[in-house]
């Protein structure tokens, strides 16, 4: 087989203590490990940072999805509202113009048995 790769060492130990003491802002620290790339590691000041903003991010994200859900909520509710409404409405409409139609029919009954009545009194005078 062939030679065994001797694992690299941690080239830059003696930076990354001096960053970090430093407190350097910028503070990027690469390890480079055995046969693998350099990984940026980030400062705890950093790294609490991003993740604040992630989680900013991400609490800014479900508000708005749950304000998009309420919204469409209440835009459903406000359609259902005004759909009830407006059969509400038809249905009274329709009962009216029924009830309106009957006491017509009545009324025209009425009339008839009225005139029918009538005239067979006036026959029956007619007739004596």
């Amino acid at each position: 087989g062939g030679r065994a790769r001797a694992p690299r060492a941690r080239t830059c130990r003696a930076p990354a203590a001096a960053a970090e003491s430093k407190g350097d802002a910028r503070g990027y620290i690469t390890y480079e490990f055995p046969g693998g790339e350099p990984t940026v590691v980030l400062t705890p000041a950093e790294a609490k940072a991003k993740a604040e903003a992630e989680a900013a991010a991400k609490a800014k994200a479900e508000a708005e999805a749950k304000a998009k859900a309420e919204a469409e909520a209440a835009a459903k509710a406000e359609a259902e509202a005004k759909a009830a409404e407006a059969e509400k409405k038809a249905k009274a409409e329709a009962e009216a113009k029924a009830a309106e139609a009957e006491a017509k029919a009545k009324a025209e009954a009425e009339a008839k048995a009225k005139a029918e009545a009538e005239a067979k009194a006036k026959a029956e005078a007619e007739a004596k």
